[in-house]
């Protein structure tokens, strides 16, 4: 069954610390197979991310920015097993960004 985590759970139950090191974790994988679209209309954008990580699994972000609203940013990631393609987990993506985000501030990522 696919896990729906909203952005209130994210909030609560992600850990800065161990999401960070799987993320750092994931950089030592196979580099992944990365395709984007970028759609604009006016000053307004979409943005679909696919990432394919052999070893890993499958990643689909979405993202708009909407400037002048509050927030401007908003998304989500579909996760993909690797194996089956089973949708195993939508997620809403600011709690991820923010971790993401600090830990590259912090202490980029090895490549």
């Amino acid at each position: 069954m696919t896990k729906m985590i909203s952005f209130e759970e994210g909030e609560a139950r992600l850990d800065w610390i161990a999401l960070t090191d799987a993320l750092v974790a994931g950089h030592r994988l196979p580099k992944a197979r990365i395709e984007d679209v970028l759609i604009r209309n006016g000053g307004n954008t979409l943005l679909n991310r696919s990432a394919w990580i052999d070893g890993l699994g499958l990643a689909v972000k979405c993202a708009t920015v909407f400037p002048g609203q509050d927030p401007m940013v908003n998304g989500s990631v579909s996760l993909f097993d690797g194996t089956t393609g089973v949708l195993d987990a939508f997620v809403e993506s600011p709690p991820i960004w923010k971790r993401r985000c600090a830990r590259r501030i912090s202490s980029p990522p090895p490549r």
